[in-house]
């Protein structure tokens, strides 16, 4: 696999299993920060505490019919 696609799927993993993205330490290592709302999506900061890194999780709110 090229970098840039391994580096894709590792987030996409990373994400789905809800670890840090820098470096895949594992959710009770992560410190979420409170939800911002704004309109139909909503903002999380989620600061690493193994290795510093910070990211922003983002939700989509959509209408289910």
């Amino acid at each position: 696999m090229k970098n840039a696609k391994m580096e894709k799927y590792l987030i996409r993993e990373r994400v789905k299993e809800q670890r840090c993205l820098y470096c895949g330490a594992e959710r009770e290592d992560l410190y979420y920060r409170d939800v911002e709302i704004d309109g139909k999506e909503a903002y999380q900061a989620v600061d690493c505490m193994i290795c510093k890194g910070q990211f922003t999780e983002t939700y989509s709110f959509r209408a289910l019919y």
